[in-house]
């Protein structure tokens, strides 16, 4: 609890904010600086960073490779696709579309396609049953048979999946779980394990016809690492603007070096030495040391633009922030054993925070006021 007990005219017992309030007032200076940092990225420095990094172009390009690369799966049969479908160059839409075919082969007997025979035996010449090793070890749910020559559909499931076979009927609810299970599920962590061996395999070489998936996904890597950068950029770019208004434009044109947090919870800063308010060169110090402490949401500032796995894959902003946070968790331990309830930036700028009522009776005291 803040209080100030005057023991005579000219003496004043000088208490702190509370512990909870001083760590409102970093929160809330940390998340409006996030705020602003945030706008400026969205509104101004990305497009303008796009525009010089010549983007559309990459994004183009990047457009054309991932339909080079499917095409290289169509045509060695390790993928269909829907003739009648709007779209040719939807992966997912492919791939439920390759699964579907791949059922149905078991159910009308015909065997075809099997894009894992096509790729697993006839492209990296592996036995038979080096694949039916690798389809059961996938096979949480029994699907197949595997004490035959060949892979069998067991009869259970072929029974609940033959009204695919006919347009006119349909799966019941049970069927249709299990369906859903082999294609989104099964199906798809196979074919996963596919395409981890397409780029892995030793077998593989310049030679095979699969070689140039390899070099289109490199090509690929190479520009969406470039891309990725142009928003780490933007990023540094953005929140080291976002912090200059917010920690030194505002504090400087505010009369007592105020950030809006501070204004809002009526606090003010003053060196611990004197008691009056830092002058217009200990704020510029301060705003370094604010530059620093307020990392912790810097790998966030991208997220209107960059999906969220996408963020959390980029180790120049991670590290930053995984880093300023542990600053951070060292700054609330200072502010719970300090008796003046300081923060590590508080103690390296010889501050405190007081109230904005405490303050003036300082002044009162020190007569700068009536």
């Amino acid at each position: 609890m803040e209080k100030t007990d005057q023991i005579n005219p000219k003496y004043l017992d000088v208490s702190p904010i509370s512990k909870g309030k001083r760590m409102l007032v970093y929160l809330a200076d940390l998340f409006l600086n996030f705020i602003i940092a945030v706008v400026l990225f969205a509104a101004l420095v990305y497009p303008i960073a796009r525009v010089i990094a010549s983007s559309d172009e990459t994004d183009k390009a990047r457009s054309l490779n991932e339909q080079e690369r499917i095409d290289v799966l169509y045509n060695n049969d390790l993928l269909d696709f829907d003739e009648n479908a709007e779209y040719k160059y939807d992966l997912n839409e492919s791939l439920r579309y390759s699964a579907n075919l791949y059922l149905l082969g078991f159910l009308n007997d015909t065997f075809s396609p099997d894009y894992f025979k096509t790729f697993y035996v006839d492209y990296l010449g592996n036995d038979y049953q080096y694949l039916k090793d690798a389809i059961r070890e996938r096979d949480d749910y029994d699907f197949f048979n595997y004490e035959q020559e060949k892979l069998i559909l067991n009869d259970e499931y072929k029974n609940k999946f033959m009204p695919l076979l006919d347009e006119n009927d349909q799966l019941s609810s049970t069927a249709q779980a299990d369906y859903d299970h082999f294609i989104n599920s099964f199906f798809a962590h196979i074919y996963s394990d596919l395409m981890n061996e397409l780029l892995t395999s030793k077998v593989i070489t310049e030679v095979s016809p699969l070689y140039r998936y390899r070099l289109l996904d490199a090509e690929n890597k190479k520009m969406t690492e470039e891309e990725n950068m142009v928003a780490v950029y933007a990023t540094y770019v953005s929140y080291f603007l976002a912090s200059i208004i917010y920690f030194l434009v505002v504090p400087l044109i505010s009369s007592n070096g105020k950030t809006i947090a501070m204004m809002a919870m009526r606090t003010e800063r003053i060196g611990d030495n004197n008691f009056q308010v830092l002058s217009r060169k200990e704020r510029i110090i301060n705003f370094l040391y604010q530059l620093i402490f307020a990392l912790p949401l810097i790998m966030f500032i991208p997220v209107m633009y960059i999906p969220i796995t996408t963020i959390f894959s980029l180790p120049y902003l991670l590290y930053l922030s995984l880093i300023s946070l542990g600053f951070v968790l060292i700054s609330f331990v200072f502010v719970f054993i300090n008796r003046l309830h300081r923060s590590l930036v508080d103690y390296l700028s010889k501050t405190i925070l007081i109230s904005k009522d405490l303050l003036e009776q300082i002044y009162v005291t020190k007569g700068y006021i009536k």
